[in-house]
């Protein structure tokens, strides 16, 4: 018994050689054994090389080994990464031909998941009710077999974990009871996409009005500042009022050109100040040259 498979194979002329790399074994460490393909190819006669995943290369080369190609990257159960998260986000985002090439599945299958699958949850559920994920595995066993017999190992899937999660037994009822109350139809689909876009709106109107309310807020508090500086007979040339420090600070610009405040100024401003038409807590610095 072998927790992970490994083959090589190669084809070489005196114009080319190909090197190719078939695994099913958790090199990654994250917990779970997957597939993976990739090859070498140099080019005598061209002079060109590729390396990596070259899967054209090796398809022309090793039309057999297809199984992996279609497999690079799944578990030993066949699902490619974060199955239900990713194959959702390919449904809305990509074209018909990355998601059904991602998720392997047929035209008729991508039109029912692209009008159905409305969340994750209802994802999974089509998953596995249409029949997807059980063809999953049996892809994965057949592709097993196959590099069971290329390497004279059999192997043993000591996976902790899989990139597909089965429905609970409780999510399996809350998505039928759903369905019974007509929750997944498609004008109840639409109506809830309406909603959450309408609420999207407002809130972004809503954040809007806030932001503006609070950049108003900040003016007016700065020219409350700067009037009550100038009522006191200070000048402004020279003169900064940090709101998020609640700080007004003289001379915070530097060279000869700008008028500096002195010490005795900013000490008779202090006593002119009133606080109380001022926001509270306010602060005056005077910068040293």
């Amino acid at each position: 018994m072998a927790y992970a498979l490994k083959y090589k194979a190669y084809k070489s002329t005196d114009d080319y050689s190909l090197r190719v790399d078939i695994r099913l074994s958790d090199d990654c460490r994250n917990g779970h054994a997957d597939f993976a393909i990739t090859g070498d190819f140099h080019d005598y006669k061209n002079g060109g090389n590729c390396c990596g995943c070259i899967h054209e290369v090796i398809l022309y080369f090793f039309p057999e080994f297809k199984p992996f190609i279609d497999l690079h990257l799944c578990d030993a159960k066949g699902a490619p990464l974060y199955a239900a998260g990713n194959g959702l986000y390919h449904l809305r985002e990509s074209s018909e031909a990355v998601t059904r090439e991602y998720l392997r599945i047929s035209h008729e299958e991508y039109m029912r998941l692209k009008r159905e699958a409305e969340d994750e949850l209802y994802m999974t559920y089509l998953l596995e009710e249409m029949g997807i994920t059980a063809r999953w595995q049996e892809e994965a066993r057949a592709a097993i077999r196959q590099l069971e017999q290329l390497t004279g190992e059999t192997f043993e899937d000591k996976s902790e974990r899989y990139q597909f999660t089965p429905l609970s037994a409780e999510q399996r009822e809350l998505v039928r009871t759903r369905i019974a109350e007509g929750y997944y139809l498609p004008v109840n689909i639409r109506k809830r996409k309406y909603e959450a876009r309408l609420a999207a709106k407002r809130k972004k109107i809503a954040d809007l009005k806030t932001h503006a309310a609070n950049a108003k807020a900040k003016i007016e508090q700065e020219l409350a500042v700067k009037l009550h500086v100038l009522r006191c007979g200070m000048p402004l040339d020279n003169f900064i009022y940090y709101d998020h420090r609640n700080t007004g600070v003289f001379n915070w610009m530097e060279g000869s050109c700008y008028k500096k405040v002195t010490q005795a100024e900013f000490d008779r401003f202090l006593k002119r100040v009133d606080y109380a038409k001022l926001p509270a807590g306010i602060e005056f610095q005077l910068k040293s040259a």
